[in-house]
Parts: C-alpha cells; sequence; structure tokens
C-alpha cells in the first residue's frame, strides 16, 4: 500500500515505520533504508518523489496498476491515519484534498486505510 524511504536515526521516519508497522501497511521491501542514499537514487519509484523535497521520511502511495502517487511525509501520514481512526470522514465526496495528493488519490488511499485498520 505505502513505500518509504526513511532514515534510520530520523525521528519522523521511525514514527512514520512504527504506523506503517503497527497497521501493515507496507511490504518489508517496500521500505527503504536510505542512509546510504544510493539505495534512493537507485530505486525506480524515487522518480515519484516530489523535486525538491528533501526531508524524511518520504513516503509513496503504491496503486494497482498505475505510478505511485507521492504522499509526503510523517505529517502527512498520520494526518491519513487520523482521518480514518477518528472516524472524521464519512464519504469521500468530504475528504479534501490534502498537502500533496488530489481529492481522487485521497479517497482511495483513505478507502484502503479503512480496510487495512478495521
Amino acid at each position: 500500500m505505502f513505500k518509504i524511504f526513511y532514515l534510520s536515526q530520523c525521528g519522523y521516519s521511525r514514527k512514520s515505520l512504527e504506523i506503517i508497522e503497527k497497521y501493515n501497511l507496507a511490504n518489508e521491501s517496500d521500505k527503504i533504508n536510505c542512509d546510504n542514499e544510493n539505495n534512493f537514487l537507485q530505486d525506480p519509484d524515487s522518480k515519484f518523489i516530489l523535486e525538491g523535497y528533501s526531508t524524511y521520511p518520504k513516503i509513496l502511495y503504491l496503486k494497482s496498476n498505475s505510478n505511485p502517487v507521492f504522499v509526503g511525509g510523517n505529517d502527512e501520514l498520520e494526518r491519513f491515519v487520523s482521518l480514518v481512526i477518528t472516524k472524521e470522514i464519512t464519504t469521500c465526496n468530504k475528504i479534501p484534498s490534502q498537502r500533496f495528493v488530489n481529492k481522487k488519490n485521497t479517497c482511495k488511499i483513505i478507502s484502503n486505510l479503512v480496510d487495512k485498520i478495521f
């Protein structure tokens, strides 16, 4: 569901990894340790990270049969999970676009999170 590029000594990366592991939101192969920058540069999905986005973690939503969608970092991941856990949203038409994600992809992410979390 998600791919995360993270730094092992980054607090925000650790927080995101905890969320991802708690709800089983990524396969082990989609957790990319970037302490060695080559791990990021050599990953074919790195091209979907917003150009100039330099902080970690860098999180992608892996859509089936389509290119990954850049979600953002820890703040954005926490916001998505919070929307689901608090049941702040009830229908897709009430979901606002998020910082880096349009409304259509936001709805897909929320729907997949509901399936994973509940």
